[in-house]
């Protein structure tokens, strides 16, 4: 096997010699030489395939692929009789199960004439037949190593590269205006690889050229495909900032209601300014579509500083949610709170209990006025709720065990009958 030709070719693999067959058509081998000769004659089968193979993708990127045609089918067919041939003396073979007799049969077959592919004999024993093979292998290797585009070693990058060039024309088209002088480099690159394939300097400065090119197309492609999805994002972020935008001025507008509620409802209000959506301005928008790509790259900067300041906005606008929200809730729990241990007396037999009556009303009398003040509610319901837990406390404790019963004597059991 050779390494890679300095030239750009691709890398060469030699076909070895077809393995010697042993013995004669009169005279059967010996099953060692059978047995070895089977084992290099599979090696040099799949190695055969393979080689012919290669040559025949090269053969149809080659300048002119009809050339090559009628050797590729030759040496296929061949290839195809010896395969069929080949596992024929495997069977025959059977595993070393042979006699006599066996032997005799795989001499016939090594050495009797090859069918085609409709089952008639053709004019070719096994060896002949690989020999021929090899033979024709070489050839091509040879021809095909001269040829313009299959000897370049570029050829299988022709088709990707075709390809490359037809995304690169679609994506000019997606720019539309602002392509800028990407079609122009597209359609220069996709002349040089037609100049490249028709060129007559040889193979190794075909390949060398169609490798540049292909190279500068992946590059080509990259930065288009960079720039559309550029544009693309930043149309996306002005939708979707926009969305935003809406979303957090109705939390802007609940949070108002919050905050002049708990100013109405609570003494001493929490002291905390709500952040204004409007003052940050209009979401930065797409430049126009012919703008080019530094012009989109500012617009991208802008839209995410001014997501960065949204997010601030959006995070000050839960905290005075929250802090409005805060004492709003106490005074619910504290309310709750109280009329549930209001319930506890009663289930206890204390619903008219006047000390329990008076804490509760005094509770509900500074939890139920405008503004409410929470500490001193907080107070009252602490009181009312200890208040409570100490009477129902009492009320729940366990009775004294009864005096024990004593028989009475007699004179007392006179004296008590009498009274």
């Amino acid at each position: 096997m050779m390494g890679p030709s300095s030239t750009g070719a691709p890398a060469a693999e030699t076909l070895a010699t077809p393995p010697t067959p042993p013995g004669s058509l009169t005279s059967p081998p010996r099953s060692r030489e059978v047995l070895s000769f089977l084992d290099a004659l599979r090696r040099w089968r799949d190695d055969l395939s393979a080689a012919l193979g290669r040559l025949d993708r090269r053969a149809q990127v080659a300048s002119r692929p009809d050339d090559y045609l009628a050797d590729v089918q030759l040496a296929m067919s061949l290839t195809e009789s010896i395969d069929r041939r080949t596992e024929e003396l495997i069977a025959a073979w059977d595993s070393g199960r042979v006699g006599p007799d066996e032997l005799a049969k795989i001499a016939e077959l090594i050495w009797g004439r090859l069918p085609d592919a409709l089952g008639n004999p053709t004019a070719f024993a096994l060896s002949e037949a690989s020999t021929l093979a090899a033979a024709l292998e070489s050839r091509l290797s040879a021809r095909l190593s001269a040829d313009t585009i299959a000897g370049s070693g570029a050829a299988g990058r022709i088709a990707p590269l075709r390809e490359t060039l037809q995304r690169c024309r679609q994506l000019v088209e997606t720019l539309g205006a602002a392509r800028g002088h990407a079609d122009t480099e597209a359609d220069r690159l996709a002349a040089g690889l037609e100049k490249a394939l028709n060129s007559a300097a040889g193979p190794a400065a075909a390949g060398a050229e169609i490798d540049r090119i292909a190279d500068a197309a992946e590059i080509l492609e990259r930065d288009l495909i960079k720039e559309v999805g550029l544009r693309s994002v930043v149309q996306r972020e002005a939708v979707e900032l926009a969305d935003r935008v809406a979303a957090i001025e109705r939390i802007e507008a609940e949070v108002h209601v919050t905050a002049d509620r708990c100013r109405d409802k609570i003494a001493d209000p929490p002291r905390l300014g709500i952040p204004e959506v409007h003052a940050l301005g209009a979401v930065p928008q797409p430049p126009a579509n012919a703008a080019g790509a530094d012009a989109w790259q500012r617009a991208r900067a802008e839209q995410a500083a001014y997501a960065a300041r949204l997010d601030l906005v959006a995070r000050a606008l839960d905290e005075a949610a929250r802090r409005y929200a805060a004492p709003l809730d106490e005074r619910a729990e504290l309310r709750g709170l109280a009329e549930a241990y209001r319930a506890r007396a009663g289930a206890a037999g204390l619903a008219e209990d006047p000390q329990l009556d008076k804490g509760f009303a005094a509770a509900r009398t500074v939890l139920y006025q405008a503004p409410c003040d929470l500490a001193a509610g907080r107070d009252l319901v602490t009181a009312y709720v200890s208040a409570v837990q100490r009477a129902v406390g009492s009320t729940d404790a366990p009775k004294e065990p009864p005096v024990p019963h004593v028989k009475p004597d007699s004179a007392s059991t006179q004296t008590e009958d009498q009274t």
